[in-house]
């Protein structure tokens, strides 16, 4: 899936506010589908050499690019990002899995 359609599921909210709001694990963009997602676009490595020439430019001239390239630019200034998105992944699922248990708690306790 390219960056693009990312991009688009978070209307109205620019590339770099969107790394922002992934770096700070803000769980209103960072839903599991959002981060498997964005895990499946990571930039490789030779993507990241090529984005890399951008990584200290000033944010007013990487206003020139296109906003999936700002975005891919913001993603390589975080330390660790796959790392962190398996993480966030994983923290995601286990808030999901235990919500589930504890619906089938409840359930079971009505039941009995």
């Amino acid at each position: 899936m390219p960056p693009e359609i990312l991009i688009q599921r978070v209307r109205k909210v620019e590339p770099e506010e969107i790394a922002h709001r992934i770096q700070q694990f803000d769980q209103e963009i960072c839903t599991p589908v959002f981060l498997s997602e964005l895990k499946s676009i990571l930039p490789t490595a030779d993507q990241i050499g090529k984005l890399s020439i951008y990584r200290n430019v000033p944010s007013e001239e990487l206003v020139e690019l296109h906003p999936s390239d700002r975005l891919m630019v913001r993603l390589i200034q975080i330390d660790r990002l796959k790392q962190r998105i398996e993480g966030m992944l994983y923290k995601a699922a286990f808030a999901e899995t235990w919500s589930l248990l504890n619906d089938v708690r409840f359930l079971d306790d009505m039941i009995t």
